[in-house]
């Protein structure tokens, strides 16, 4: 059994929104990702001490590397297969624009600044970044739900169409053998 893939008009101009997730889950990898993994040890190697002073740079690590790499590229490739599979549009296309600039702002924030706060505003900034991160979820979410929905009904509408297609078939068969 195969699955029926669709072509979906492409736009205009600009990036398509899979593509800037895509990137973006390349450039956080390698850039960010990939900076902290060396600094950290080259801190231990030289005793700057970089560690003493803020703890969670290991934590920044893997949450740069999960989130901006892992989530950003499973994100991006459901906003390419999905409406393939799915054989509709995105519906609420609108907000991947919002919900990439959430991501990217809470990662950078995370990576670059909160790391250098103060104890007492560590733990605000800190939870603004998660707060910012369940707002890009909730964007995510409110994309795919109705994208999939949109393709359940339509599904549901077509095998409807195809059993009474079947049923009818019988009936004219049937006829035909006694007429014959």
């Amino acid at each position: 059994m195969t699955i029926p893939i669709r072509a979906v008009r492409r736009p205009e101009t600009g990036l398509e929104p899979h593509q800037l997730f895509i990137f973006s889950s390349l450039a956080l990898a390698v850039g960010l990702g990939l900076l902290i993994a060396v600094l950290v040890p080259l801190s231990r190697l030289f005793e700057w001490r970089l560690e003493t002073g803020r703890p969670d740079l290991a934590q920044v690590h893997g949450q740069v590397q999960i989130l901006g790499f892992v989530a950003f590229f499973i994100i991006g490739m459901t906003l390419r297969l999905m409406p393939r599979f799915a054989h509709t549009e995105l519906r609420n296309r609108a907000l991947v624009t919002p919900m990439w600039c959430l991501g990217v702002a809470a990662l950078l924030a995370r990576a670059l600044v909160v790391i250098w706060l103060p104890d007492n505003l560590h733990s605000v900034a800190v939870f603004a970044v998660e707060l910012a991160l369940l707002a890009s979820a909730t964007c995510f979410a409110a994309i795919v739900w109705p994208t999939l929905l949109e393709s359940r009904a339509r599904s549901e509408a077509r095998a409807q169409t195809w059993a009474k297609r079947w049923s009818a078939k019988p009936k004219k068969t049937f006829a035909r053998w006694r007429a014959g």
